[in-house]
């Protein structure tokens, strides 16, 4: 219950700390705010005393709220036209799974060989890295043009404390009364749906239309990632119970298994951002909702390839089937996640992009969520109580996930000249992607 809390609440901030970007204190200082208290968060969690524990999960909550979206927005606001945009977040969307992949190898080790402790310190090390290259390496002469409120740096600072303030001590009282916050993540996320549609409806009706194509790319997101979280789930146990994870004598752990997805991404990034680039050039780049149905297909061969070892009658099966299936669950999220943030990037409004992109992270809250219920189709707690999982029964579940998946590839493309209306202004400098296929 604490780890849900915890997540809930690190999905769920950024579109807190979005909207204060956009308001008032800007993405730039926002970024920096979050980095900052981010370290912070993981100082206090080297002290084994249980308030130090909980006030730095709390610190770290404020911190990824000001950091996340607000990082993703001036990064697509580095970039003028949408080819670009889409290139940058690509890589920087690849960068962020490289530390995926990474993370379950590298702190692992570290955990296992030195201690927990040196794992949070760690985190704090290269975070301060990570700011201190970003501060010298950015001119403000490069960063893009803020409509913030506050031009002082001693008001924003004034308003991100009392927005870590209110966030800290929130958190931190959810540490200690869970129960209290079980419905938490429902009843914030449809409280700020419902927010966002009340302030597009006052929009114009232009930007109103980009606000609900926007919001509906966020819930194909939902589906979507509620399918590749199975990787945590499901998937993990039909990979602990069923495949061969020996290699070279020496049993590969489970958990180690989950850096191959973020992993396919970073190697394919490139090979997608180069296709969509040549295709740009002969004006035939696919318009976002074909790469959002291409994404789901690639998640039904995913799923295909887990069926296909689950009906292998083989005891252990192949490792390779696991690795086919990653590949194209990498390739998926490739055709998925950036051109929806470059969508973002593109059609929101200043004043409106870092909550929105705050908004797709909490897309991947309630994928989560989701994630947790299409998982108790294998029947896990009989798994536990058990240990006598059939592979028929894996069969069937990963069959339901293909179906699933081809189901929202149709409805995807289905959708394709709705989003397409609301999307592209109707003005004589058309967007470039009112051009593609």
């Amino acid at each position: 219950m604490l780890y849900g809390i915890y997540l809930a609440f690190c999905f769920a901030t950024p579109v807190l700390g979005g909207f204060l970007a956009d308001k008032w204190v800007g993405c730039h200082r926002a970024m920096i705010a979050g980095a900052i208290f981010l370290m912070a968060g993981n100082l206090l969690l080297l002290l084994p005393a249980l308030k130090f524990v909980y006030l730095g999960l709390a610190f770290t909550i404020s911190g990824t709220g000001l950091y996340k979206a607000n990082c993703t927005s001036l990064v697509g606001n580095l970039y003028a036209d949408h080819l670009h945009k889409e290139r940058g977040l690509t890589l920087f969307y690849a960068g962020m799974n490289l530390g995926a992949a990474l993370a379950p190898i590298f702190y692992g080790i570290i955990l296992i060989s030195l201690g927990w402790q040196y794992g949070f310190l760690l985190n704090a090390v290269g975070i301060f890295i990570g700011l201190i290259l970003y501060l010298f390496k950015i001119k403000s002469s490069e960063l893009p043009q803020e409509n913030n409120l506050f031009k002082n740096n001693f008001l924003s600072v004034i308003s991100i404390l009392f927005f870590v303030l209110i966030m800290t001590g929130f958190s931190d009282s959810a540490f200690y009364y869970p129960a209290a916050f079980e419905y938490f993540l429902g009843i914030f996320g449809s409280a700020i749906i419902l927010l966002i549609l009340i302030m597009a409806i006052k929009k114009e009706k232009m930007i109103r239309n980009q606000i609900f194509a926007v919001l509906l790319l966020d819930l194909f997101c939902v589906f979507f990632f509620a399918l590749t979280l199975q990787i945590g789930s499901s998937i993990t146990m039909f990979i602990q119970l069923y495949i061969n994870r020996t290699f070279f004598h020496w049993q590969i752990p489970t958990i180690m298994f989950s850096a191959f997805d973020p992993l396919f991404f970073v190697l394919a990034a490139p090979v997608f951002a180069a296709l969509w680039s040549a295709l740009a050039k002969q004006k035939r780049e696919p318009f976002i909702m074909t790469k959002v149905s291409l994404s789901f297909i690639l998640l039904a061969f995913a799923f295909l390839s887990f069926m296909l070892a689950a009906q292998t009658h083989q005891e252990p099966v192949s490792l390779l089937w696991v690795i086919l299936g990653d590949f194209f669950l990498g390739a998926g999220e490739i055709c998925l996640a950036a051109p929806v943030l470059s969508v973002i990037s593109q059609f929101m409004p200043k004043n409106l992009q870092g909550t929105m992109m705050g908004v797709w992270f909490l897309a991947i809250a309630f994928a989560g969520f989701l994630s947790g219920i299409l998982a108790e189709l294998t029947d896990s707690l009989n798994f536990i109580h058990t240990k006598a999982m059939s592979l028929s029964s894996f069969n069937h579940v990963f069959l339901a996930m293909v179906l699933l998946a081809v189901l929202l590839s149709v409805i995807s493309f289905a959708a394709k000249p709705v989003i397409k209306k609301w999307l592209i202004r109707q003005s004589t400098s058309l967007s470039p992607m009112s051009h593609s296929h």
